[in-house]
């Protein structure tokens, strides 16, 4: 076979016609060789910098035989590694390896089909497991990695840099600082098993996250900042207890109830000081004042049948004086009440209004008032005056004395008149009142010493001398 070869780099220039390339040649160059292949029909040629390419007008398959056997094949579909490739083969390219259609490897090229494999579309890469353990010498340098600003090698070691807002390094470890977690970092639910107080106590009654509870026990105040508040509003027509039948509830302020029933069911009620009614409107009040009690005093009520009734007051204080006065002998102050028959006695009493004592009410003994009917009141009269009821005397008269009866006086009303001594002829002359008469006459007179009359007021307009 014919052998072509360019030795020592001299510039010689070699074509061979495409008809004479109808079998294989073996071609031998040194590293300063140059070829160039340049026929309109080759399927090599040279691409001006001393490397090798593959025309894509090749007609043929070119081998390129070291040996007995070829190592790579070149045709229109690409370059292959051919036949049994020794193990201190090496293959160099100064230059760019072009091919338009992808380069295949196969397990005679001596790599392994899992490290490498084709994408099934003509390229390369690495298999999966491609990388082992053995492939790689020392550290891994940042200069062969692609890492961020987040990663610096410290010591041929990676490290992290962190900004200590809410993440810190501390002794090799990154730890989430205290408080570095915000409500902005924070996405979605956060389940309960995830923190470590997965419920909360409210008094003594423990409340898991996300649960309801309707009932709390080992509460010491329940306190309401909002106005106006209110406790079991929606509870409607069921029933609102406060304490128990032991406790004391205490209300620190002023207690509203409204409704229109209101029940206590107590033996007891202690106020301070009084009771406020108020009226159909808030214009004036009713206080029922307990005043200040100086023993300890119940007041019963009155047990009556089915009615309205009133409870009488008193204008004055009774200054702690109570009545012993039964309701029987108040009912006989009734004037509705029906009168009896009565045997009078000395002893026996009646209601009399002391003119004395302002008008106050008090109790008269019967005698004294008989010793009152047996006494008459006596009056000075003189000339001029109206005589009254009872006794009328005059003191010495030297010239007439003219008097007149009562107006307007009563039936069984008595006058009595008594003259002392008359002098130069003097006398009582005693006139009647309007068209009254004294036993038919308009006036009578008394002109004795001493002299005396008693006249009866009998009928309308009619005085009798007795």
């Amino acid at each position: 076979m014919n052998k072509f070869s360019f030795v020592n780099g001299a510039d010689t220039t070699l074509e061979v016609e495409a008809s004479g390339l109808t079998s294989y040649y073996d071609l031998t160059m040194d590293q300063t060789s140059k070829a160039l292949f340049g026929h309109a029909n080759a399927a090599v040629g040279g691409d001006g910098t001393g490397a090798l390419q593959l025309e894509s007008d090749a007609a043929a398959d070119i081998q390129i035989v070291v040996g007995a056997d070829p190592r790579f094949v070149a045709n229109s579909t690409g370059i292959e590694l051919s036949g049994a490739v020794a193990t201190n083969s090496t293959l160099t390219a100064n230059g760019l390896l072009t091919a338009n259609n992808g380069i295949s490897l196969n397990d005679a090229s001596g790599i392994a089909g899992d490290a490498l494999e084709d994408n099934g579309s003509g390229a390369l890469r690495v298999a999966d497991g491609g990388i082992t353990n053995t492939m790689l010498s020392g550290n891994i340098t940042p200069e062969k990695l692609a890492i961020g600003a987040g990663l610096a090698e410290v010591g041929g070691a990676l490290e992290v840099s962190v900004d200590d807002s809410s993440i810190e390094k501390a002794g090799g470890t990154l730890n989430v600082k205290a408080l570095g977690i915000t409500n902005g970092m924070l996405f979605g639910s956060i389940a309960n098993a995830k923190l470590s107080n997965s419920d909360v106590t409210i008094g003594s009654t423990a409340v898991a996250l996300g649960s309801t509870q309707t009932s709390f026990s080992g509460l010491t105040g329940l306190d309401f900042t909002a106005t106006p508040a209110s406790i079991g509003a929606s509870i409607g027509a069921n029933a609102l207890t406060l304490g128990g039948s032991t406790s004391t509830v205490i209300v620190a302020g002023d207690l509203t109830v409204q409704g229109s029933t209101t029940t206590v069911d107590s033996t007891t009620i202690n106020i301070s000081s009084s009771f406020t009614f108020e009226g159909p409107v808030d214009a004036h009040q009713t206080i029922l004042n307990a005043g200040t009690p100086v023993a300890d005093t119940t007041v019963f009520l009155p047990e009556l049948s089915f009615g309205t009734y009133y409870i009488p007051a008193f204008e004055a204080d009774p200054s702690g004086t109570s009545l012993s006065v039964t309701p029987a002998e108040l009912n006989l102050m009734d004037a509705d009440s029906a009168a009896s028959a009565l045997g009078l006695q000395g002893a026996d009493g009646v209601i009399i209004f002391d003119s004395s004592d302002s008008d106050a009410a008090k109790k008269v003994l019967v005698s004294d008032i008989a010793d009152l009917a047996g006494r008459l009141t006596s009056a000075s009269k003189a000339d001029g005056n109206t005589l009254s009821e009872g006794m009328n005397f005059f003191a010495d008269l030297s010239a007439d004395a003219v008097v007149s009866l009562p107006a307007s006086p009563a039936v069984g009303t008595m006058v009595y008149v008594k003259a002392k001594a008359f002098t130069n002829g003097a006398g009582i002359i005693v006139n009647r009142a309007g068209s009254q008469l004294i036993d038919g006459q308009a006036s009578i007179l008394l002109e004795s010493d001493f002299a005396a009359v008693t006249l009866v007021y009998v009928a309308s307009n009619d005085w009798r001398i007795v």
